[in-house]
C-alpha cells in the first residue's frame, strides 16, 4: 500500500487547534476515523491518563472519565510491548480480566471494534498513549499502516509536549 502523510505539517503546527486539525487529516489519510489520547500513562491506571479525543463517541469520553479508564487494557499492553499494535493483538498479550473484557465489549458496542494502540514518548520521560480507531477497512490494519500510525502518533505527541 502506498501511503503519503504530510508529517512536516504536524511538526510545524502553530497551536493546539492546528495540531488537532492536522492530526485528524493524517489519521484520515491512513484510513481511520477517530482517536483517543492519554497522558501521562504509567502502569498504575489510577493516576494520570487525562483523555482528549478526536471524533469518538461522547459516551466513550464521559464513561472513560468516570472510571472506564481503570479497565482499559490497551495502554498497558503497548507499554509492555514497546511498540504499536493492532487492538486485537494487544489484547492477547496477557489474559484479560473480566473488567478489561467488559471494556473491550463496551468500546465495540460504541462502534470502536478495532484499531491501533500506540505508546508515545516525549521529553523528560513523558509517556502517552494514542488509541486510533474506526478503521475504514481491513487495509487500515495492515502492518505498514500500523507503523505509519505509530509515526504519526509519536510526531503528534512530541508537538503536543512542546505546547504544554
Amino acid at each position: 500500500m502506498q501511503l503519503k502523510v504530510d508529517l512536516a505539517s504536524i511538526a510545524e503546527s502553530k497551536d493546539p487547534a492546528e495540531l488537532r486539525d492536522r492530526t485528524v487529516t493524517a489519521f484520515h489519510t491512513v484510513g481511520f476515523g477517530g482517536a483517543y489520547f492519554l497522558t501521562p500513562v504509567t502502569t498504575d491506571r489510577r493516576f494520570g491518563r487525562v483523555i482528549s479525543c478526536l471524533d469518538v463517541p461522547a459516551e466513550f469520553i464521559e464513561e472513560y472519565q468516570q472510571g472506564l479508564r481503570e479497565a482499559d487494557p490497551l495502554p498497558d499492553s503497548v507499554l509492555r510491548a514497546g511498540r504499536a499494535l493492532r487492538w486485537s493483538a494487544a489484547t492477547t498479550l496477557a489474559p484479560l480480566t473480566a473488567a478489561e473484557q467488559a471494556f473491550m465489549a463496551r468500546v465495540a458496542a460504541l462502534g470502536m471494534h478495532d484499531g491501533v494502540a500506540c505508546i508515545t514518548h516525549g521529553p523528560s520521560g513523558r509517556t502517552g498513549f494514542v488509541g486510533i480507531t474506526f478503521p475504514e477497512s481491513e487495509d487500515s490494519l495492515q502492518q505498514d499502516v500500523i507503523v505509519l500510525c505509530h509515526t504519526i502518533a509519536q510526531m503528534v505527541y512530541l508537538r503536543y509536549c512542546e505546547f504544554i
